[in-house]
């Protein structure tokens, strides 16, 4: 799994730092956040989907190989289908 942060979206809410703070960080010039692992370890993916759906600005999505782009949806488990691209 592979997490990215849109940097044109974040506001630097910092949710996802509070979150997941061994993946997420803020930048010191502009306070928007950024990853720190990539590929996103196995025992933080249940915590970057958290990120995922605690961000107020939709900033932040992930991506599980061939299946495509996980919605917020998705990440809080009210959205089941098999290819969300």
């Amino acid at each position: 799994m592979r997490a990215t942060v849109d940097r044109g979206r974040c506001q630097g809410h910092a949710q996802c730092v509070l979150n997941v703070p061994d993946l997420f960080a803020l930048d010191d010039k502009d306070s928007h956040a950024y990853v720190l692992l990539d590929p996103v370890p196995d025992n933080l993916a249940k915590l970057a989907r958290s990120a995922v759906t605690s961000c107020p600005e939709r900033a932040i999505s992930l991506t599980d190989s061939p299946a495509g782009v996980i919605t917020p949806a998705q990440a809080a488990g009210r959205e089941h289908t098999k290819d969300c691209a």
